[in-house]
């Protein structure tokens, strides 16, 4: 370490000073890592060191530090002739970064050489016993529980449980088997029964018994008593016999062995009359339990059997019982009877007999609801007996069970209770009042007969309260007008406020209630929301809105019927003029009549309404059918006076420039490329250019130097570039100026919904809400929950402003393309390989409880190297020297494609696989170019060229680097040697070849391991195409965003 110190000048200064015995003193300091460390040695006069010190913790009595040997070399470099000596390093400051950055290189490759030994061992470790456990473990079972009574207990029963398929074993650890089951481990239970612990293995009815074992185990947990002394059996005290009964008369009766059954009987009380007082007194036996809410009789002539005697669902009965078995008999004196029979006794005479003669006198209840005197709502409350009427408020003392449940219901909403009048009083000002009126009363129809007044009625039937909306555009804006003749303007917004608190009612100023169930309420509250207003920005019952909604917000008007709706010719002049843009007729110099076809025409005629009705949109056109031609034959007939910028890949700059000179050499165009010096000073003369064509890499960084400037229309080219809003693309973008903004994209869907409000977020901020409102309102409610409202809404709110034409509708005359999937097999030494990184990758996420736990890296992680298995296993393991099954196949394809005349397109998500590629075919003396991500742009573009004119056989890019901007109509075939998580990507790098000026039919083929991680790929990117194929038709679906399920079937064996 002292040589390392020295040789990258470490030390910083030296001071020598000579000491009076002939010897000498150096003290000195060497800095690493920006840490100085102070260093003396002293030496004798024969030059021998006799005492060191430094203050790091290397520095002992026997043996000096690296910085002490950084020192002693220093000193022999110097050799100083004269003292004292000084030495100062002035060129410390210049060399510092560079020891820094070497010595950090050095330490890193330390680090990743002892991790690279690390993996070697444990790949040595886990490749043998996991291809053993593949052997052994089943794949799949049908295991099954099954529940025994063992015993009665003094306090319940107790049972235990078996598991296994064909033969059943005894779970003799019952919380060792929960645990198993919660960590997916393995265990053994006997020689014809092992199994890995996991819940999809087991049939429902075992589910069930699993679950209670759970709930059972949580209960006990603090309750080491609850498992007895034995692990193998399971109590279930009285406070669980009634959730034990539940859950096994809902299984199938082969799943137990016992019998059950519900039966329903009085049960006799013994009542003695001792002196005047009641004596209750009932017999236990042994086999009577109690439950929380029934009585279980436990009986085993011949089998278990388990009887539920039914009492009462509210525990009263099953109370009293309970009462009577702790005190063996309880005593009622006769100044208790009449409350005792109230309060009790009528509670429970359902399901318990007395020996009594008990009266029930009541005949009927009933409540009268009016508007008294005072204009306050009042309440009476009558019943009748035997004896005559009466008014419960008057005597509620002596009044049935029954009625003062009612009374005593009614009071907790009443504001006070008119003894004198045997009234219960309601303010009418008090909102509770008319809360209890909508909901409280019809709740007591179940315990009385109820009469409401008309007046009342007036109040709580839902009314119609007449509407009307004038609706027009107006300098850009969508404005709205409501009226009501019942609701006064000013006051609209408060009684929304009250709707949306989810108020019944709602008092004007002038005293009327408005009832707010009414569907001309419902509606305008509905407008708002589904336009993401605040109430605030109803003033006076106007509401103004960006224009671009009038699509969304006529629809949603002339879908119903409550409010009268009128619309001003504006609106539907504005709608007319957008749909039916083919019907316009913008005027095309003749070059361009002959030059574009007629899905191109309508493409310039799209975006030229759009500017016109001062909107954004998407051309999403599929690959190859001219989305630049369009764009610049736009701009070439709109001729605007101010400059557009287009903002592309860094990949297609030059070739945006290329297709202006070839298709509009007049249009005066710029690429602001070069350094950042250049690229401000042409950034500074823009405005003499029509077209100015810059990266998203160079708009991040120049961006500050845009902001004087306002441009006629802004182009994302590739648009999917701002997908994630988060980002700075995405961010720098939507901080440009301009008139009109218009996106350009094949796929603005490729992982999640998120990605079109984005685009959206671009070309008309706001039109799809604020983020957070978006993911609440559409993303979250159409992925997880399936909402077919919410898609159907969003659908409707994007497609006017999408331009989406497939190759196979407008270019008929394409040459087909002919897709086609090679399914190979592993060979048994890349088999074992694929299925031991395989096990071991159960086995880490076993360790992680499950892939839930396991954080998103990591598990991608895993996945790339079991797709890297699948392409080539020597991109992982270097002792490995022959070609994959794989990389064979490809490069037989490749020579059998070669011997028929057609160029080949190969195309791989791992750039070290081209390498290997490539080497492959040139010992086939099979030409090739290579293009990845470093390959600087204008190597790039001189490749392309030769490709499209000499007689390469094979292009070799990386899916990243060559997906998208280039066109090699050349190749006649393509081949996808991986299969990427993103299928538009896939689609996009086809469409290299199967473009626009294609003559021959192209082959694409789909290189795919049998059995593996790739089959499992493909199966989940065919599900997930559904989404984007609805919002953008025929775009495709990506795999990026999987659920939690479809993540852990990628590592099922």
């Amino acid at each position: 370490m002292g040589k390392s110190y020295y040789s990258h000048d470490a030390v910083s200064e030296i001071t020598i000073h000579k000491n009076f015995n002939g010897g000498f003193r150096a003290d000195g300091n060497v800095k690493v890592y920006d840490k100085d460390f102070p260093v003396m040695i002293e030496a004798d006069a024969n030059n021998n060191i006799i005492q060191y010190h430094c203050k790091c913790d290397y520095a002992t009595n026997k043996s000096a530090c690296g910085h002490i040997g950084a020192m002693i070399l220093k000193i022999n470099e110097c050799n100083p002739i004269s003292f004292p000596f000084y030495f100062k390093d002035v060129n410390r400051d210049e060399r510092e970064s560079e020891l820094k950055r070497k010595l950090e290189i050095e330490r890193e490759e330390r680090k990743r050489k002892f991790k690279l030994n690390q993996t070697d061992s444990v790949i040595d470790l886990f490749k043998d016993k996991s291809i053993n456990e593949i052997k052994n473990v089943p794949l799949s079972q049908n295991v099954r529980l099954k529940t025994e009574i063992v015993t009665q207990a003094y306090d319940g029963i107790e049972i235990r449980f078996k598991i296994g398929d064909q033969k059943l074993y005894v779970i003799k650890d019952i919380p060792a088997f929960i645990g198993r089951m919660s960590h997916g481990a393995y265990h053994e239970y006997g020689k014809e029964f092992s199994f890995i612990h996991n819940e999809k293995y087991l049939d429902e009815d075992s589910l069930r018994q699993l679950e209670f074992i759970k709930l059972m185990s949580f209960r006990n947990s603090n309750d080491d008593n609850s498992w007895r002394t034995d692990k193998n059996r399971l109590l279930i005290d009285e406070n669980s016999l009634d959730d034990f009964f539940d859950v096994y008369e809902n299984i199938d009766p082969s799943y137990y062995s016992f019998g059950m059954e519900t039966v329903f009987q009085e049960i006799e009380v013994s009542v003695m009359d001792s002196q005047g007082d009641w004596l209750f007194e009932y017999h236990f036996g042994r086999s009577k339990l109690l439950g929380k809410k029934h009585m279980y009789i436990y009986s085993n002539i011949n089998s278990p059997l388990i009887q539920r005697v039914y009492l009462d669902e509210n525990s009263y009965s099953s109370s009293f019982l309970r009462l009577l078995r702790e005190d063996d008999s309880f005593v009622v004196e006769e100044a208790q009877k009449y409350d005792f029979q109230k309060y009790v006794l009528d509670n429970v005479s359902e399901t318990l007999s007395f020996d009594l003669q008990l009266e029930k006198d009541l005949v009927s209840t009933s409540v009268f609801v009016d508007v008294d005197e005072d204009g306050n709502i009042a309440i009476k409350l009558s019943y009748e007996t035997s004896f005559g009427e009466y008014n419960a408020f008057q005597n509620m003392l002596s009044v049935p069970l029954e009625v003062e449940k009612i009374a005593k219901y009614i009071e907790t909403y009443a504001n006070e209770i008119d003894e004198g009048r045997g009234l219960a009083i309601f303010s009418d000002t008090d909102d509770m009042t008319y809360v209890f009126l909508d909901q409280g009363v019809p709740y007591l129809q179940g315990f009385a007969d109820i009469y409401v007044s008309e007046a009342i009625k007036a109040i709580t039937d839902t009314r119609s309260y007449h509407m009307s909306a004038g609706v027009r555009i107006n300098g850009g804006l969508l404005e709205i007008d409501i009226d009501s003749d019942a609701i006064p303007k000013q006051e609209l917004t408060d009684v929304l406020k009250s709707y949306r608190k989810k108020k019944k009612f709602h008092r004007l100023k002038n005293g009327d209630i408005i009832n707010l169930q009414s569907d001309e309420i419902e509606n305008v509250n509905g407008l708002l929301e589904s336009n993401n207003l605040q109430l605030s920005e109803l003033n006076d019952g106007s509401i103004t809105m960006v224009h671009s909604r009038a699509f969304e917000v006529s629809r949603k008007l002339e879908d119903q019927d409550a409010i009268d709706v009128t619309f001003d010719p504006s609106v539907h002049n504005f709608i007319d003029k957008f749909q039916n843009f083919k019907e316009e007729n913008i005027p095309l110099e003749p070059r361009y009549q002959e030059l574009l076809r007629g899905y191109q025409r309508d493409g310039i005629q799209w975006l030229y309404n759009l500017s016109s009705l001062q909107l954004g949109g998407i051309l999403a056109d599929d690959m190859g059918l001219g989305k630049t031609l369009q764009v610049i034959s736009y701009l070439d007939t709109l001729n605007p006076d101010k400059t557009s910028i287009v903002v592309c890949p860094s990949s297609v700059m030059l070739n945006w420039i290329d297709e202006i000179h070839k298709f509009a050499p007049h249009l005066n165009a710029l690429a602001i490329t070069g350094t950042q010096e250049d690229r401000k000073k042409l950034i500074q003369n823009i405005r003499d250019y029509k077209i100015v064509v810059t990266s998203y890499d160079f708009l991040r960084r120049d961006i500050d130097e845009y902001e004087e400037f306002e441009f006629s229309h802004a182009i994302l080219d590739e648009a999917q570039y701002i997908k994630n809003h988060m980002t700075k693309n995405a961010r720098t973008t939507k901080r440009l100026k301009a008139q009109h903004r218009v996106a350009l994209t094949g796929t603005p869907i490729e992982n999640s919904l998120s990605e079109l409000w984005s685009i959206f977020d671009f070309i008309m901020p706001g039109y799809l809400y604020n983020h957070h409102y978006f993911v609440k309102t559409f993303e979250k409610p159409i992925i997880k929950d399936k909402d077919e409202g919410a898609h159907k809404r969003l659908r409707q709110l994007v497609e006017p402003f999408i331009l989406r034409r497939l190759k196979k509708d407008v270019l008929t005359e394409l040459p087909d393309k002919i897709e086609t999937t090679l399914r190979l097999e592993f060979n048994e030494e890349e088999k074992q390989l694929y299925y031991a990184n395989l096990a071991q990758i159960n086995q880490e996420l076993a360790l992680q409880t499950g892939i839930e736990q396991a954080s998103k890296i990591d598990v991608l992680a895993m996945l790339t190297r079991l797709r890297q298995i699948c392409c080539e296993p020597r991109v992982l393991y270097q002792n490995m020297d022959q070609a994959s099954t794989k990389l064979l196949a490809c490069v037989e394809l490749v020579k059998t494609l070669k011997s028929e005349g057609k160029k080949v397109l190969v195309f791989s998500s791992f750039t070290s696989m081209l390498d290997l590629i490539r080497e492959e075919l040139t010992k086939e003396s099979v030409s090739s170019y290579v293009i990845e991500g470093k390959t600087p742009k204008p190597k790039r573009r001189e490749l392309i060229q030769q490709f499209q004119t000499d007689d390469t056989d094979v292009f070799l890019i990386s899916l990243k680097a060559g997906g998208t901007g280039i066109n090699l109509t050349a190749a006649e075939a393509v081949i996808h040697f991986d299969p990427w998580w993103n299928v538009s990507s896939q689609n996009q790098a086809t469409d290299r070849a199967h473009r626009f000026g294609q003559t021959e039919n192209v082959s694409v083929y789909q290189l795919i391991m049998k059995d593996t991680v790739e089959e499992k790929i493909q199966k989940l990117q065919a599900e997930k195409k559904v989404l984007s194929d609805t919002f953008i038709e025929g775009a495709s679906g990506n795999i990026a965003s999987l659920s939690e399920a479809e993540m852990r079937s990628l590592f099922e064996m």
